[in-house]
């Protein structure tokens, strides 16, 4: 079996997100005897060096119509596919490949699989929330994706990423390529039903969770200790970072937090904690996945706070492999992973006080945050082996041969 996974970064530096799981299950496949290739773009440091990177497109354009339907990068992939014939080909995330590659894997009737990081597939800006009342967002539907604009829902940037963003979901809504994927795979059920508010067919879903590798599931837990709560992640609003530091300014100052990683909002926080005289509050920057897991490692607890729809939260699941629990926004899919008194702490999204009765919680009865970690590791070697990732993974791929 050949199969071409596609993501438009394949870097060995500083990956994250959909990155690492387009990468680790790329690796899997590779491990399982399974002829693999990978699709990205151009100009990277790989995570493998790999001959078939001659097939890969340069994006690095500033502006350019490329941005909505990369051209070039379509015909890269039908020269690819014409070489490798694939018997399958997984789509994780297109970005500024954009939908064009689909086309030429249409046309040889390769059967298509995605995964679906992120509730791209009804919202432009990839969030589906409202922060407004913290609720999900459905305005936009098809080709009218006006009120991504009216509302500029990508606050990350300006308007005109609102703009872009808008425009591009009406392209690739036009191309009708979502139809013509054979099957959708969500790691949570309530990205799934989600998605189907898209008119995705129930039967073109599967559930199959995220998957930790062994760099987790494999480490030695005997001297870990319990020093802080942990934030990891992107520094900005929709992640709930302003929801933790005002949580923080309310709690006993002794209480100490590390936060990890970097963003937009970067600055503003600092300031905020400055400000606030809040001296039991590092800011840790962006870090090594080894130097996560040692972060893990010290922790007491994890902490996410977002306030939008998280359609998994690999976060909680990294947690857990080390032995400890998350507090995490009852939203999205956490609630599916986070188990209230069992594996952690569910709190409202937004609501400081529910935050703040979480981690005093756990802070005062380090006992407890020990049973809930001790439960969460037992769920982490459980329910996202990578054995049964595969198995699972298999399974849907020879249903499509």
């Amino acid at each position: 079996m050949k199969v071409l996974t596609v993501h438009p970064s394949f870097s060995d530096i500083n990956a994250r997100g959909s990155e690492i799981i387009a990468q680790q299950t790329y690796l899997l496949l590779k491990e399982h005897g399974v002829e693999s290739y990978f699709f990205a773009n151009a100009g990277q440091h790989y995570l493998e060096n790999e001959n078939f990177t001659k097939y890969f497109p340069d994006t690095s354009k500033k502006f350019s119509l490329e941005w909505w339907w990369n051209t070039k990068a379509e015909k890269q992939m039908e020269k690819m596919i014409a070489d490798i014939k694939p018997d399958i080909v997984h789509i994780h995330v297109t970005n500024n490949l954009t939908y064009s590659i689909f086309r030429p894997i249409i046309e040889k009737n390769i059967p298509i699989v995605m995964t679906v990081h992120d509730p791209g597939l009804i919202c432009p800006v990839r969030q589906a929330w409202n922060t407004k009342n913290n609720s999900i967002c459905k305005k936009c539907k098809g080709i009218n994706t006006l009120p991504c604009i009216v509302n500029n829902c990508s606050q990350i940037h300006k308007m005109s990423s609102s703009i872009y963003y808008a425009i591009r979901s009406i392209l690739e809504f036009m191309s009708g390529y979502n139809f013509k994927i054979d099957k959708f795979i969500v790691p949570s059920n309530a990205l799934g039903n989600l998605i189907m508010s898209k008119d995705i067919p129930k039967h073109k879903i599967i559930k199959i969770a995220n998957f930790l590798d062994d760099i987790f599931l494999k480490q030695n837990l005997q001297n870990n200790r319990q020093d802080y709560f942990l934030y990891a992640g992107t520094l900005g609003d929709y992640k709930g970072v302003d929801t933790l530091l005002n949580a923080i300014k309310k709690l006993d100052k002794n209480i100490p937090f590390k936060i990890v990683g970097s963003g937009k909002d970067e600055e503003k926080y600092k300031n905020f904690v400055k400000e606030n005289n809040l001296k039991n509050v590092e800011f840790v920057g962006a870090i090594s996945r080894s130097d996560m897991i040692k972060m893990y490692k010290n922790c007491i607890s994890v902490v996410v706070p977002s306030n939008y729809f998280e359609i998994f939260g690999m976060i909680n699941i990294e947690a857990f492999s080390m032995g400890k629990p998350s507090i995490a926004s009852n939203i999205g899919g956490m609630s599916e992973i986070v188990h209230s008194g069992v594996n952690g702490l569910l709190f409202k999204p937004g609501d400081e006080q529910e935050l703040v009765n979480c981690i005093e919680c756990l802070w005062t009865d380090k006992d407890y945050a020990n049973t809930l970690g001790y439960n969460a590791r037992n769920d982490a070697l459980r329910l996202y082996s990578k054995e049964s990732y595969f198995q699972n993974l298999l399974n849907l791929y020879q249903t499509l041969l």
